[in-house]
Formats: C-alpha cells, sequence, structure tokens
C-alpha cells in the first residue's frame, strides 16, 4: 500500500508541473476587436513605409533600327540573371567613400531575378521595346545599375552558305555583373523609368579566329513622372480593323500587335556605357 501511495503521489506532482509548464506556453487569445485594431497598426505601418518609396520600371530595347544587323546576324540570344541597383545613404555620399569594386558604400537591392534566366534575342529588340521588371524600392539617390547574364548565349550568323549557329562568349563581367553608371533618384509616389538601350551591332566582337564576342554596349533613357499620371502617361490606342478586301466589313475580336520605336523623351538624359 505504501509503495502504490508512493506512485500515485509522484504521478500527481508530475501532472502537477507538467500542467503548469503548458499554462506558462498559453498565449491569451485576441477578440476580435483586438484582431481589428491589430490589423489596422499593420496597415498602418505598412502604408507609411509606402509613403516613403517610389517606383523603379526598367524596360529592354534596341531603340533604333539598324540597315546592316539583319544582314549580318540572324540571332543574338542571350539570358539576362538578375538586375540589381545600387543604393547610397546620406551621409555615405557625402563622405564619398567607396568599396572595392568602385562603387560608393550602400545596399544593393535586387530589382529582378529570373530561375534559369530571362531569353532574349537582341536582334528582336531592334525597333522594340519588351518590360523587364517593375519594384517598389526606399526613396534616395541611387548610382548604378548591374546586369547578371548567363554564361551560355549564342549567336546565329548569315553565313555564305546559309545560317551559321556560334557560341557567344560572355566575358566574367557578365556573371560579375555589367555596371551602368547612371545616377538616379527614387521619389515617393513618382516612378522612374529606365530603359537599357543594347546596341546589338556595336556589341558584337568578331575575333581573328572566327570566334564570337560579347562586349555590351548600354544606353540608359530615363524619365521620371507622378504616380497618378501613370495611365495618360502610356497612352491608349483606338481603332478598327477591317479587311482589306472589303472596307465596309470590320473585324471583330481581332488581335493586333502593337510595336513602337524607343527614342529619349525630351528633358531626359542618354548615358552610354561601353563595357
Amino acid at each position: 500500500m505504501r509503495y502504490i501511495g508512493t506512485s500515485i503521489l509522484v504521478f500527481c506532482l508530475t501532472l502537477l508541473l507538467f500542467t503548469g509548464c503548458m499554462m506558462d506556453t498559453v498565449t491569451p487569445e485576441l477578440d476580435n476587436g483586438d484582431l481589428e485594431n491589430q490589423e489596422d497598426i499593420n496597415e498602418g505601418i505598412n502604408d507609411s513605409q509606402n509613403l516613403s518609396k517610389g517606383t523603379l520600371k526598367i524596360y529592354l530595347t534596341d531603340a533604333l533600327e539598324k540597315n546592316n544587323t539583319y544582314d549580318t546576324y540572324d540571332a543574338i540570344e542571350i539570358s539576362i540573371s538578375r538586375i540589381e541597383a545600387h543604393f547610397v545613404e546620406t551621409n555615405e555620399e557625402e563622405l564619398g567613400t567607396e568599396v572595392a569594386d568602385g562603387s560608393k558604400k550602400g545596399n544593393w537591392q535586387v530589382i529582378a531575378e529570373w530561375d534559369g534566366g530571362f531569353e532574349v534575342d537582341l536582334i528582336e529588340l531592334e525597333g522594340k521595346s519588351i518590360f523587364l521588371a517593375s519594384e517598389l524600392l526606399p526613396s534616395g539617390k541611387y548610382t548604378q545599375l548591374r546586369i547578371f547574364l548567363e554564361d551560355q548565349a549564342i549567336i546565329i550568323v548569315n553565313g555564305e552558305e546559309g545560317l551559321e549557329k556560334h557560341d557567344l562568349d560572355i566575358p566574367s563581367v557578365g556573371q560579375t555583373g555589367i555596371k551602368l553608371i547612371h545616377p538616379f533618384e527614387i521619389t515617393p509616389g513618382y516612378i522612374t523609368e529606365l530603359t537599357l538601350d543594347f546596341d546589338a551591332e556595336k556589341s558584337i566582337i568578331k575575333t581573328g579566329n572566327g570566334d564570337y564576342k560579347l562586349k555590351p554596349v548600354i544606353g540608359i533613357i530615363s524619365n521620371t513622372y507622378i504616380q497618378d499620371e501613370d495611365e495618360s502617361y502610356l497612352g491608349s490606342i483606338e481603332g478598327q480593323v477591317y479587311n482589306k478586301l472589303m472596307e465596309t466589313v470590320f473585324i471583330v475580336d481581332a488581335l493586333v500587335k502593337i510595336e513602337g520605336l524607343i527614342l529619349p523623351f525630351e528633358g531626359t538624359d542618354t548615358y552610354y556605357t561601353n563595357v
């Protein structure tokens, strides 16, 4: 009986200790009012953070059509893996300090990143533009962009005996980042638009042994406009599609391909970097 009593006592003490531990880890539940208040607080914090940010949009083009690029090359296919922007804090900018890669101290903000790369045919870009990325960034001054390329690229050349496919050598700078020195500022409530003008014709070098290398020549066309003017800035196109043989018969639900030529806007600056 003494053994049984002792066992019961030990069991009760163990249960009491375990219950006490369980009570210590319990978090009081919030009622609906508390949850709503917490959501309002979180929304307020997010709104306040967004008020101090602006939007960066990046496009890619080969703005001016060339007369002889199509005759020489049928395709120049590269793959972009990542785009970053370099943010400089005010005190660091005043100090003018620089790090090993030549850029002032600060933070690199990832604007876009693609698993497996974002494939682009530079020949297809001539006279056209494509959207790359849009990111909400902290307001302030930025010194440059950095473009990372995958190491695999090809070029298709119009040879004497037809199309010839070659590997396109990407220099190490493609993997370490092509630096495009172009200071710009992110302003709260504004959109900063950067169009990367990749000159395909000037970017290809043919070596003496017949190999092809990519030496990127990239310009930057910049423009800034207020957030609320985004739609009016982009503009719109209206019209009707009709049969050329029967001009009075309109085609319903027709698919229309819009192509445009990107040129610098009035009052903007264009910078070229020969990497």
